[in-house]
């Protein structure tokens, strides 16, 4: 399917109750909560080695509040600004050609990678931790998706503590890069696992484009439902799985669309992928002036509606 057919089946896939439901699958913001100050370091004291661990990054959501996770991931307003994040790798096969792919149009992603995968001795879990190290070595970011997939809400620290600190360290062993973003499986996360987050330092991240590619077998579909939501919204932040083999042709598909609608800061029209990093950052510099996600959302049918109204020809009198 060529460029233009994609856009216009993207158009049709788009239902209104679709896109309301990729855009409120977190909960809306109520309340922002203030960012931690960073822990002051006298490098006099301190040994330049171990600055990195104590001055690092400083979470833009300093308690792993997922309503902020929800609003941050919205990205910064109007910047036409898209991240790709892959969930549940890694996987030689697929993740491979996932990274050949991401080098052949120069965008960076973020991998969530699911600890249980690194662990062992197996010929497969070999192949993975080295496909681990080459998703650092191209310059991508790592991050955290939990031990054995399981969503982090319970009550009980212990286990909690096992899916989150043990991921990250066999995550650490197999690459030598500190991890320091987490996504909860299925998106959801308890206070016992935010409590380790804020101890951790970590940044919790969601996502706001999902084409739903455990579902759906079909490359187009999943591309085209992409498309649309980000017709939609504008931006943010796509949720594709490297395990599967559709979701990477998709991800083709998406990145050729987007390299025909490069952003225009003037007109302030088309896209431009980003890495995470960058992403969240500019999201925390110049957040939407909305409450919630949900006020948002209805923001944006309003902008379409009147978009729609002004595109209709008019009749003649």
């Amino acid at each position: 399917m060529g460029i233009l057919a994609l856009a216009g089946y993207a158009s049709s896939c788009a239902t209104p109750l679709e896109r309301a439901r990729a855009l409120t699958r977190v909960p809306p913001i109520m309340t922002a909560p203030s960012v931690t100050t960073p822990i002051a370091v006298d490098p006099t004291v301190m040994d330049a080695a171990s600055l990195p661990s104590v001055v690092g990054p400083l979470p833009y959501n300093g308690q792993a509040d997922l309503h902020r996770a929800g609003i941050l991931a919205e990205g910064a307003e109007s910047s036409g600004e898209i991240a790709l994040t892959f969930d549940d790798g890694p996987s030689a096969e697929t993740t491979s050609e996932v990274l050949r792919i991401l080098a052949a149009h120069k965008a960076k992603g973020a991998f969530f990678l699911t600890g249980r995968r690194l662990e062992g001795s197996s010929v497969v879990a070999d192949m993975n931790r080295a496909m681990a190290r080459a998703i650092v070595a191209a310059g991508h970011t790592l991050g955290n998706h939990g031990l054995d997939h399981f969503a982090v809400n319970k009550q009980d620290l212990a286990w909690n503590l096992l899916q989150i600190e043990e991921s990250a360290r066999l995550i650490t062993d197999a690459t030598g890069t500190p991890v320091r973003y987490f996504r909860p499986p299925y998106g959801k996360i308890g206070a016992a696992a935010q409590g380790i987050l804020v101890s951790r330092r970590d940044e919790l991240v969601m996502w706001t484009i999902d084409a739903q590619d455990t579902r759906e077998t079909d490359p187009e579909r999943l591309a085209a439902r992409l498309i649309a939501q980000l017709m939609f919204a504008g931006q943010g932040i796509v949720l594709l799985h490297d395990l599967r083999g559709p979701s990477v042709r998709a991800l083709s598909l998406l990145l050729d669309w987007l390299a025909a609608h490069p952003r225009d800061a003037d007109k302030g029209t088309g896209y431009t992928v980003v890495d995470l990093p960058t992403y969240l950052s500019h999201a925390a510099a110049r957040p939407w002036p909305y409450a919630t996600r949900l006020e948002l959302y209805h923001a944006r049918e309003k902008l379409h509606a009147i978009e729609r109204l002004a595109s209709k020809p008019k009749r003649k009198q």
